[in-house]
């Protein structure tokens, strides 16, 4: 039986709709190295030579903010939001913060003397707890001879929000590319062997970054790494490498992304749906873990940097030549099909099936006229979990498939809304 509910919530919105992934900008001067948007609609992408751009309104206009003191090419890697005030970022050897929404930088952690070193990466677990990742490279003594550069892994942490850090012994030999806090005790750092670029590593630490150990075993050469929580992650790196760990640990497990080209950036909204970013304007989208990866189309042929999402539609793609991406449909529906041609004559929400239903289940709608339409799944306290359809549609009957596993036991409701049209449907999750 079919039910109707009223749900009210705040949601922002956006003054155009699209499908899949399109180009937001491509005038922006520099190599987008590092892109990071905030749920307010202030966004900032980094320029590989310390040149700021931002948003105030989800990417619609992308302008040149700021600078770092010091502009150097190909030297800035990395920068993430603490909160709407205050973002941290790296370059080169040296760590900057700003205090009032990147408008100006300062820098609060440097390397080490006469050494070459290379800050890639900074995440935070929460507004105090967070660190950065990289490389120290001492110069061999001369004379010749040549000897190899002697490689030092390198990570600073922070217990203030970025205003001091403190160096942390980890290993000697790695380069540690990528970082991720999965809240403020618990964080990952993984990368490379400076000496055999074949070998991958990966460290994990539960006490905020006093102490990392090794879970390296399963993986190759890691370029990314992301965890949605303590214990689930992903690690993607060079010729298309993939792999998973659903428990903080080793072995990982390889998975196969049907991509040969090198991962540069992954992102996940939840435990089963994530992204994956690389070389050549490749994108692959999973809706079950990274089982199976699937092609997203990309309109630019770059090389694609840095990936982010403020919601499960809502994401941006940072690449070479100065080029932001955008999607409001997660890329394009994969699980979203038109099911038949016929022009109904009315609007319509049918019942799932199966229902209950466990993990999936199919949605079935119709569409009389050309409308912007919105599905959105809620909890039975009205509180919206997941939004699956938000994009305009031509007349039709579509089906979509909802995935509920990591959703606990209990009744939700589906609503679809396309114009002045609303309709609700009880579903039922039983595991």
């Amino acid at each position: 039986m079919k039910k109707i509910i009223l749900v009210f919530f705040a949601f922002y919105s956006f003054s155009y709709s699209q499908t899949g992934w399109q180009l937001q900008t491509n005038s922006l001067t520099r190599n987008i190295v590092s892109i990071y948007v905030l749920q307010n609609g202030y966004g900032y992408s980094l320029g590989d030579n310390g040149i700021i751009f931002r948003t105030t309104n989800f990417g619609i206009n992308w302008v040149q903010y700021s600078q770092f003191p010091a502009l150097s090419d190909n030297s800035a890697y990395c920068i993430t939001a603490v909160n709407n005030d205050t973002l941290v970022a790296t370059q080169g050897s040296e760590i900057l913060r700003s205090v009032n929404g990147g408008l100006n930088w300062s820098y609060v952690s440097s390397g080490g003397v006469m050494t070459y070193t290379y800050f890639y990466s900074v995440s935070f677990g929460n507004k105090r707890r967070g660190f950065a990742c990289g490389v120290e490279l001492i110069p061999p003594p001369p004379p010749p001879p040549p000897l190899p550069y002697t490689a030092n892994t390198i990570v600073h942490c922070t217990s203030d929000g970025g205003t001091n850090w403190t160096r942390i012994s980890v290993t000697s030999g790695d380069v540690l590319y990528s970082c991720k806090m999965s809240d403020s005790l618990t964080g990952y750092t993984a990368g490379t062997n400076y000496y055999s670029t074949n070998y991958g590593s990966v460290f994990k630490t539960t006490n905020g970054g006093l102490y990392f150990s090794s879970i390296s075993s399963g993986v190759s050469a890691v370029n990314s790494i992301y965890f949605i929580n303590n214990f689930t992650g992903w690690a993607g790196g060079n010729s298309g490498f993939i792999a998973n760990t659903t428990t903080g640990s080793a072995p990982w497990i390889p998975q196969v992304s049907h991509s040969a080209v090198k991962i540069n950036s992954i992102y996940f909204v939840n435990s089963m749906t994530g992204w994956i970013a690389g070389n050549n304007g490749t994108i692959r989208k999973t809706v079950n873990g990274g089982a199976n990866w699937n092609f997203q189309y990309c309109p630019v042929g770059d090389n694609l940097n840095s990936i982010c999402f403020t919601d499960s539609i809502h994401g941006w793609i940072g690449s070479n030549n100065g080029k932001i991406l955008y999607t409001d449909d997660a890329g394009g529906l994969t699980n979203l099909n038109k099911v038949s041609e016929d022009l109904p004559d009315s609007y319509l929400l049918s019942q799932n099936y199966p229902n209950p239903f466990n993990p999936s289940t199919k949605i079935k709608y119709r569409i009389k006229n050309d409308n912007f339409v919105s599905i959105k799944i809620f909890d039975a306290l009205g509180k919206e979990i997941i939004t699956l359809v938000n994009k305009t549609q031509k007349p039709g009957i579509y089906e979509i498939t909802f995935e509920g596993s990591e959703y606990p036991n209990g009744i939700y409701y589906c609503r679809l809304t396309a114009g002045i049209f609303s309709e609700t449907i009880k579903i039922i999750f039983l595991k």
